[in-house]
Formats: C-alpha cells, structure tokens, sequence
C-alpha cells in the first residue's frame, strides 16, 4: 500500500476543501442572519434577511416549471353550476405562440367570471369590499385596522382556506402547497372604514351600505410554495412582492367564496440538481458593487433581501426553477432638473448560486 500517496491525498482534502467552499453554504445548512448590518462602497447595509422559519436547505433542488391555466369548462361548472349565465363573451387570442381562449360571463345574480391565462371571479359584495379595505400602501392604507389573527365563529380561517384551495383545484389547477395572509374584515370595522366614492361618469355618491354580521369575511392572499420556499410572482413592470401582487387572491363570507383571484401558478418538476447557496456577504458586495459605483449623488440603503424560488424563462411557457434572492434597496436624492428631493424603491434580484443579476 502506498502510505505516501494516501497522506498526501489526506492533506489535499483538509487544506484545499475549505479553501473551495468558504464562500458557499451547502444546502443542508442555515448561516443566514436575521439582519446584516455593514456599509459598504458607499451602500449602507441595515437589511432584514427573510428566510422561511423551518425550511429545510438540504431540499433545495433545482427544478423546471409550467405555468397553468384555468380549464374554462371546469372553472364554470365548479362556479356558475347554480347561477344562469345571463350574459357572455367569448373570443381567443393568439398568446405566446399558442390559441388562448377568452371568456367574460354575466351571472345572474350580478357576479362576473372571467377566464383567459388568469382566473378573475367576484360578486357585488367584492364591490362594496373595495370600499372598505385599503391594503395597498397609500394614503388611504387601512389595513392595519383589521386583525390578521381573529376567526369569525361561521368558519375558521384555515377552513375557509382550504376550501377556496380546493375549489381552485376544481376550476383546472394543481395548486399544490402554499403560504397565505389574511385579514378578518368584520361588519362593525368595514362599518367605520367606508369611503364611497363618486360613480364613474358623473358625480353621484352611493348610499353607505348597512354591514351586518353575515359580512363578515377574510380576505386571503396566497403565494406558492415549493419545498417551503415561496415561488416569486412578480415581474419586471411590478417587481414589487407585496400582498397585493400574490397569484391567489379570495374573500370568502358566511356566503361562500365573494372573489377570487388566480394567476401565475406553475406545475413544478424537480430535476435533481443538487444547490449550494452563497455567502451572505459575497451577494452584499454584488449589490454594493452595482449601485456604490453608479455616477450619481443619491444614497442606497438596502432595507431587506427575501429568498425565493423564481421561475427564469427557457421557453414560451417553460421556466427554470432557482434560487433567487430579492433585494429591495431604496435611492435618495435630488432631481438634477427640478433640485426636487425623491425616494424611490428598486428591486435587484440575484442567483442565490451564483451572485449573478437576474432579469425578471
């Protein structure tokens, strides 16, 4: 036996190995930090790290995606199998290369589906909602004064989840696991929130609406998730990951399901590929790198980064599922033509893997 070539290889191992890996994370561990704090090149770094909880990194494996549609015959069977249809539009359009069917429906007691690449259903009560629950972050937010955590004694939250999942499921999709939000809306709250705005095309105000215990409701926002990692569902006009831009939107009240919102939910394939994760700290310095060298007086402060899976298209309606993460930096400075001060939002994304930019 050759004792020399063994210890040789020995000390090849203990030497170079850590060399190789000290700027990756094998997926099986968690080094993350819940915040990183650091300045550099200028970009001051006071940034949240999200990370599910419990997620289990030794599962993060690469994977191939297809975006689902709705199954129009299902989706009307499983919503207006009781309700007549009292009006209807029907067309197709030529979409990515493929026929795509269009689909508006009048139901008769008011409530509208519409089908194509996204399923959009709601009734007159999803209407009123409108003017009661404002969680977009404007001037008019008043999401806060609902609870996230309160169950209306008709249905619980988690039970009144799981049926809107399963009725999606019945309308032609693979839903699979998710993670959701929710706001309990009660009567009494929508009661003091309403604001009833002007009509559109002329200046008469509707009458506030009597709220009552029978509407009472939760509004879910759901993303998708795939082995405890959230799919991202943005795009480069919106790349915004706040509640409003989730794929899977409902109200559901004592009465059933009052609107529902589908989009952008994809069928997942793993493809085995075994994933190792940088270093925090190696993706900072990217970050620091693209934004600390622009020619510019403004400041960067990056106030979070979120890990997803994202989907990067490799075809019209095939994507390659990675590891991303999201940076959300906020610029402020002066407007060089109106000497205006500004704060705006950016998003960066790039390959947990690599630290390389990826487009949306």
């Amino acid at each position: 036996m050759n004792y020399k070539k063994i210890f040789m290889a020995v000390l090849y191992v203990c030497l170079f190995m850590p060399l190789i890996s000290q700027n990756m994370v094998m997926a099986s561990e968690n080094i993350f930090p819940e915040k990183y704090i650091n300045k550099q090149n200028g970009v001051t770094f006071e940034t949240n790290i999200e990370v599910p909880e419990k997620l289990d990194f030794s599962k993060i494996k690469t994977g191939t995606a297809k975006l689902q549609y709705p199954k129009s015959e299902q989706a009307i069977s499983e919503i207006a199998a009781d309700i007549a249809i009292v009006d209807q539009d029907i067309s197709s359009i030529e979409w990515k290369g493929k026929t795509v069917d269009i689909s508006y429906y009048t139901l008769e007691d008011g409530s509208t589906l519409n089908l194509d690449t996204i399923l959009t259903y709601t009734t007159p009560f999803f209407d009123d909602i409108l003017n009661v629950f404002r969680v977009e972050k404007t001037d008019v937010f008043n999401a806060d004064n609902y609870s996230q955590e309160n169950n209306f004694s008709y249905i619980s939250s988690e039970d009144a989840f799981q049926y809107i999942v399963d009725m999606i499921n019945r309308c032609g999709y693979e839903l699979g696991e998710t993670n959701y939000k929710y706001y309990a809306l009660d009567a009494e709250t929508m009661q003091q929130q309403e604001i009833i705005a002007d009509k559109a095309g002329d200046n008469s105000i509707s009458e506030p609406r009597e709220w009552n215990k029978e509407d009472d409701c939760y509004y879910f926002f759901a993303e998708q998730v795939y082995e405890g990692l959230p799919i991202y569902y943005g795009n480069q006009t919106f790349p915004d990951d706040g509640v409003t831009n989730r794929p899977v939107q409902a109200v559901y009240s004592s009465r059933g399901v009052e609107g529902l919102y589908v989009n952008k939910v994809y069928s997942i394939t793993e493809s085995g590929g075994k994933v190792s994760l940088l270093e925090f700290d190696k993706l900072a310095e990217k970050i620091s790198d693209k934004y600390g060298n622009l020619l510019t007086s403004a400041s960067y402060y990056v106030n979070r980064a979120k890990l997803y899976y994202m989907p990067v298209a490799i075809g019209v309606e095939d994507y390659e599922l990675r590891p991303v993460w999201l940076f959300e930096i906020h610029e402020k400075g002066t407007d060089s033509e109106t000497e205006n001060e500004y704060e705006t939002t950016l998003y960066t994304f790039l390959d947990a893997q690599t630290g390389e930019e990826v487009v949306v």
